[in-house]
């Protein structure tokens, strides 16, 4: 018999629809873990609140705690798209300034955005492991996505700290 050939199938309106679908769920899922915790957010509720069947959001995540780690990802990073840290247009264009006076408003800005985006995270995170010992991520942490490995290390230190005040 002989072997059957397979081509690759490739669509931009496929994989942009694919990447709406899944930034659906996670901002379903973003609220849903905020508003009724981690352990009372199941994942058919994530399903229903993005209008996606439960069996898409395993095959698109994997888990739970793997949906939870995406969350993070993208409030951290302020979107999805994977993109290195440094070469933002935030950081582009801070690089660029001249002016140090308007270099540091640029900086107190990002940073205060990027706090406002962090905050709730810190409810979502202890929720989560006060039911899952998965959950507690400070030293599970990823350093190989789109966030540089500093910024890590630096929400890995607070998050260890502010674990360390309960």
């Amino acid at each position: 018999s002989e072997a059957v050939k397979t081509r690759r199938y490739e669509s931009p309106v496929r994989r942009e629809r694919a990447r709406q679908t899944r930034l659906a769920i996670l901002r379903a899922a973003y609220a849903l873990f905020l508003q009724c915790g981690y352990a009372s957010t199941t994942v058919a509720r994530v399903a229903a609140g993005a209008g996606v069947s439960v069996d898409t959001i395993y095959k698109t995540f994997g888990s739970k705690i793997a949906l939870l780690k995406e969350v993070l990802d993208v409030t951290i990073g302020g979107d999805d798209l994977e993109v290195p840290l440094l070469e933002r247009a935030g950081p582009q264009a801070l690089r660029q300034e001249t002016d140090q006076r308007v270099q540091v408003a640029m900086l107190a800005a990002a940073i205060t955005g990027q706090l406002e985006r962090l905050r709730p995270l810190d409810d979502i995170l202890r929720s989560a492991a006060a039911v899952d010992g998965e959950a507690y991520l400070p030293d599970r942490l990823p350093t190989d996505i789109t966030l540089s490995t500093p910024t890590w290390t630096a929400v890995r230190s607070a998050t260890a700290a502010l674990a360390r005040l309960d």
